[in-house]
Order: structure tokens, then C-alpha cells, then sequence
């Protein structure tokens, strides 16, 4: 017998089938994710673990730089040939928690990181942000570095080995200053830590998906086409099901039951 098995791949979340193995494209591959552990369960601890082992690994940064490079495009947009400088770790925060994240690195690692707070005095002048190992903002000074006229932006010179949103959900709203702001910097590993990534409805998860430059689902037509439109038509069950699937290979979550 000649004859040969013949495969059918299926596109869980299109219903669309396919007799081609589906294509994993590593340029359009995400580096980062969403750390939504509950309150109290060690976020920012885990982050700081992240950046001290890049701090001693130097190869890890220079491997999210190459896959980065190789990357020709964010979301679909060029990426910014201006930008030629390199820097390391920016962390956005709510201004309440900036100097409590300065104690926590300062805490952690000492005199061995560089950490430079970035804030309001300091944006009307040309800064080399690229010497320290940690730059510390908040969402605020980067809505003014965007928009604000007269001031040197310079958050938007650099193309970041990290960028690191606190309390992320604060870019759920698509279309404020805020969030077209903190979408149009540049950096190579992304990374939202929240403990409620879904605060209102399931819309809330494409601001973070549009940050991570998670394909194709931070195209805002597919977006709604596949998630948000099906739940006025179908069971929500079956939707919910779909969102599981998307969320499950790039958000850790932890409650305080799974200790």
C-alpha cells in the first residue's frame, strides 16, 4: 500500500484548516510576558532576579539584542533607525512606588547596580541614560517626555534591552496619552506585572498584548474579530476557552492558594 497519511491542521481560534504544518516565525515571537502574581507574592522580587542574572550574564542581553535585531518590525512599524543607542533596564512605575522600588534594588544589589531616577527636573536636558544599569520612571514623566514641547525626550534616544511596566494595567485605556506614550518605546524584552490584567472586560488584555508586540493579537481588528465580537454572539464559555489558550504561553499567575 502506497498510500500516505495526509494531515489536517486546525486553527483553534479561526476554525480555519490547513494541510501545511503551521510556521512559527521567531521574528514575530514575543521576549517578555506578563507576571500577574497576586499582591504580596514577590513581583518585583522575581524582576529584580531577572535583571541581576542578565547582570551577570551579559550573553543573555546580547541574545534578546540579536533576536531584536533580526526582528524587522514592531506590530508592523519600522523600527526607529534614529535610536541607534543601546540601553539597559527601564522600569515605569506609579509614582507612589518609585523610591520604593530605588530601596528594593538598593536592598537587593547593593552598590553593584547603577540605578537613575528620571523625573521632572531632570527632562529639559540632554541625559546619557545609557551608563546606568537601571533607570527608574514613572508613567507621568513618560506621557510628558512624549508630548510635552521643549523638553530633550529622552527616554525615546534609546532602543532598551528591558522595559518593565509596573502596575501595568494603568494602559488598559487604548487611545489616552499614557498609552500611546508607553507603547512608542522601544525595547527588546517587554514585561507587565499586574495582579489584574483584567480589570473591566477582555479588552483589557489588548493594551498589554499591543505593549508585548504579542502576533497577531495586537492587531486591534483580529483582536476583536476572534475575542471581543464572539462574546455578544456565542457562548462565553467557548471564548473564555480561546482566552485561556492566548494568555496561557506568556503570563505566569500565582495566587497565594498555590503556596
Amino acid at each position: 500500500n502506497n498510500s500516505k497519511s495526509i494531515f489536517i491542521y486546525m486553527n483553534d481560534f479561526t476554525g480555519q484548516l490547513s494541510l501545511n504544518f503551521p510556521f512559527f516565525d521567531i521574528e514575530k515571537s514575543i521576549i517578555g510576558g506578563i507576571l500577574a502574581d497576586e499582591m504580596g507574592l514577590g513581583k518585583t522580587i522575581m524582576t529584580l532576579s531577572l535583571i541581576g542574572y542578565a547582570f551577570i550574564n551579559p550573553q543573555h542581553n546580547e541574545h534578546i539584542q540579536l533576536i531584536n535585531q533580526r526582528s524587522k518590525s514592531f506590530s508592523g512599524k519600522k523600527i526607529d533607525e534614529d535610536r541607534e543607542e543601546n540601553a539597559q533596564n527601564l522600569i515605569v512605575v506609579p509614582t507612589t512606588l518609585l523610591h520604593q522600588w530605588k530601596d528594593e534594588i538598593h536592598r537587593v544589589f547593593g552598590e553593584r547596580l547603577t540605578v537613575y531616577i528620571y523625573k521632572y527636573e531632570n527632562r529639559r536636558n540632554y541625559i546619557d541614560l545609557s551608563q546606568y544599569n537601571v533607570v527608574l520612571t514613572t508613567y507621568g514623566i513618560v506621557r510628558q517626555d512624549k508630548f510635552a514641547q521643549n523638553y530633550s525626550r529622552n527616554l525615546y534616544r534609546y532602543n532598551w534591552s528591558r522595559v518593565i511596566l509596573d502596575e501595568a494595567n494603568v494602559i488598559q485605556t487604548i487611545g489616552n496619552q499614557t498609552t500611546m506614550a508607553i507603547l512608542d518605546i522601544k525595547g527588546c524584552a517587554r514585561w507587565c506585572l499586574t495582579g489584574t490584567p483584567i480589570e473591566n472586560n477582555l479588552s483589557d488584555l489588548y493594551s498589554l498584548f499591543s505593549f508585548l508586540n504579542y502576533e497577531p493579537w495586537c492587531q486591534k481588528k483580529l483582536f476583536d474579530d476572534i475575542i471581543i465580537n464572539p462574546l455578544y454572539k456565542f457562548n462565553e464559555i467557548q471564548v473564555l476557552s480561546k482566552v485561556n489558550k492566548l494568555i496561557k504561553p506568556i503570563m505566569l499567575r500565582r495566587t497565594k492558594f498555590f503556596f
